[in-house]
């Protein structure tokens, strides 16, 4: 489950699914792929995928790329909630540092801080910390332990962190209700939003995106996807495809990026979404978990080495 988190822009005219419509794409994706970060070339898909970044151990998934400053992203690495950590690492330097133990965090750039999960004394949290200040660690409010799944196993439902505007997140808490956290008030209100996981927010219509699930959870693939609005938390019409794994909004230009699944056989594929035109816009064929959106990639010859990992 994810969300993602995580502002990717592109410029790109939408009008039909042509390839003139590809052509107009600027920029350069970072996409991870299980234990591995590549970077794509969005106005050259003659260009080769460039291997940036590779955990130590493939057991190192990568997931919620941040980008925080030029040079510098922010991604979770590891298996689990219990072993994972977050990551910062200079795409110029090569140099990577663990911030702190946790998952899937979220990046506020007008506070420099970042939301994550961590399991505390066998209780899942959701906390905070100052980027200035690696003492500022605090827990905000203590989220989903176990759920349930239908077929018996018992696992921790975690939630990608979805940003509202310019001074709230949504979370769901121990009991599964969503709830909002203003970050500047430290103030927590509930929502009306019930059995719907927040995937992304769509500031302009002030609308969020969510796959809708029943609890036992089925955990399957084909989970509707539905479009929320966030003043009467009441279902909109909706026109995107039901099957994919993360999504972002790009306010630049009105439209969503998001990973569609299809099988058989098993694949994902990097769509564009645009709710001006409402047609998507296959970027890519590929299976990216995350991605984060680059105007500017200049570090060419990037490349890991010997060195990376050490």
């Amino acid at each position: 489950m994810r969300e993602i988190n995580i502002v990717l822009i592109l410029v790109l005219g939408l009008v039909s699914c042509s390839s003139t419509e590809k052509s107009r794409l600027k920029g350069h994706i970072l996409g991870a792929i299980s234990s591995k970060i590549f970077h794509v070339n969005l106005e050259d898909d003659s260009l080769e995928d460039e291997l940036v970044y590779q955990a130590p151990d493939v057991t190192g998934f990568i997931d919620s790329i941040n980008y925080i400053y030029p040079d510098t992203i922010i991604f979770k690495e590891g298996f689990n909630i219990m072993e994972s950590y977050i990551i910062k690492y200079n795409l110029q330097t090569q140099e990577k540092t663990r911030i702190v133990q946790g998952t899937y965090p979220r990046y506020i750039k007008q506070i420099n801080s970042l939301f994550y999960y961590k399991l505390i004394d066998a209780s899942y949290w959701l906390m905070q910390l100052d980027l200035d200040d690696f003492d500022s660690i605090k827990p905000i409010a203590k989220v989903i332990g176990k759920c349930r799944f239908e077929n018996g196993i018992a696992s921790p439902l975690i939630l990608d962190i979805t940003v509202i505007g310019s001074d709230t997140i949504l979370y769901a808490d121990e009991n599964f209700q969503i709830k909002k956290y203003n970050f500047i008030t430290n103030e927590h209100q509930d929502t009306e939003l019930e059995n719907c996981i927040p995937l992304g927010y769509i500031e302009p219509l002030e609308q969020i995106i969510c796959r809708k699930i029943a609890l036992p959870i089925n955990n399957s693939h084909d989970d509707e996807i539905v479009t929320v609005d966030i003043n009467s938390w009441q279902e909109v019409e909706n026109s995107l495809l039901s099957k994919y794994d993360f999504v972002s909004y790009l306010p630049d230009i009105n439209a969503l990026i998001y990973s569609k699944a299809t099988w058989p056989p098993y694949s994902y594929d990097l769509y564009l979404f645009s709710y001006d035109s409402n047609r998507a816009v296959k970027i890519r064929k590929g299976l990216f978990f995350t991605a984060v959106w680059l105007k500017d990639f200049d570090y060419p010859g990037i490349g890991i080495d010997k060195e990376t990992n050490k």
